[in-house]
C-alpha cells in the first residue's frame, strides 16, 4: 500500500510518500516499510537583532529542522532537504524469535549560500540499528519480549559546529505483558557512547569560517549507562 503525504507552507514545500507491507509468509511473520522525502522551507526568521561574532541575528522557527533549526544564516538560501530509509521485521511464528533492522539517510544541500555551503562539510546524517529476541507467552500472564540491540548513528556536519559525530548505543531488555490487565512491565539496559570532530576558528576550502562550536579535532564522548524501569498502562 502506498501512501503518499505532502505539504505546502506560504513559502516553500514539504512532501514524503512510503510504502508498507505486512503478510504471512509460512511459519513466517514479515512486515516492512519504505519512505523518502524532500523538503525546501526554510522556516521564518524572527527575534531581535544580536551583537559579537558567536550570537545568530535570529531564531527559525518552522521549516525543516535539518536546515532551519539554527540561525537565519543557515536557512536562507535555496537548499533540498532528502530523507528516506526502510525498515522490516521478521518473526519465527511457532518459537517466537525475531530479527528487527532499519536503516535511514538524510542528506542537505545548500546551492546559493556560501557561508552554509563551507560550513556542511558533510552533508550526510545516517542511522541504522538491528534487533534480535524473542516474544513468546511462557506464562499464562501474557507474551514475554526479550530482546538485544545495536544501533549506530553517523551525524554529519552541524553548520558552524561540528564536522561530524558518530554514537553507538547497545540496549537489552525485557517486557512482560499482562493480557488482563493491559499492562506491560518493562526493565532495560542501555550503554551509549561516541565522539565528536570539531573545527574551530579553520576556514574551509570553501573559504567559510567554521566558526566556534565543539573542541578542535576529535573529542570522545563519555559513555552514558541507564537502567530503565517502568510499566505502561493502557487505557
Amino acid at each position: 500500500m502506498a501512501l503518499p503525504v505532502s505539504s505546502h507552507g506560504a513559502r516553500d514545500d514539504i512532501w514524503d510518500t512510503a510504502l508498507t507491507y505486512k503478510d504471512d509468509i509460512g511459519d513466517f511473520l514479515a512486515s516492512a516499510r519504505v519512505g523518502y522525502g524532500e523538503s525546501t522551507d526554510p522556516g521564518s526568521a524572527i527575534g531581535p537583532q544580536a551583537s559579537g561574532n558567536n550570537a545568530p541575528t535570529s531564531f527559525v522557527v518552522g521549516g525543516t529542522t535539518c536546515i532551519s533549526s539554527s540561525t537565519t544564516t543557515a536557512s536562507t538560501g535555496h537548499f533540498v532537504c532528502k530523507w528516506g530509509g526502510a525498515a522490516a521485521t521478521v518473526q519465527h511464528k511457532p518459537t517466537g524469535l525475531f530479527v528487527y533492522g532499519g536503516w535511514g539517510e538524510q542528506r542537505v544541500t545548500v546551492n546559493d549560500n556560501a557561508t552554509t555551503s563551507g560550513q556542511l562539510i558533510d552533508p550526510d546524517s545516517t542511522v541504522w540499528f538491528i534487533q534480535t529476541g524473542i516474544e513468546k507467552k511462557f506464562f499464562a500472564l501474557g507474551k514475554t519480549n526479550i530482546f538485544g540491540e545495536y544501533r549506530h548513528d553517523d551525524a554529519g556536519s552541524n553548520p558552524g559546529k561540528t564536522i561530524s559525530s558518530n554514537v553507538d548505543t547497545w540496549q537489552g531488555g525485557i517486557v512482560q505483558n499482562i493480557e488482563a490487565a493491559d499492562t506491560s512491565l518493562y526493565l532495560v539496559y542501555q550503554h551509549t557512547d561516541g565522539d565528536v570532530t570539531g573545527r574551530t576558528g579553520i576556514t574551509t576550502p570553501k573559504g567559510a569560517n567554521v566558526g566556534n562550536g565543539a573542541p578542535n579535532g576529535l573529542t570522545k564522548l563519555d559513555a552514558i549507562q541507564e537502567i530503565v524501569v517502568g510499566t505502561k498502562i493502557n487505557f
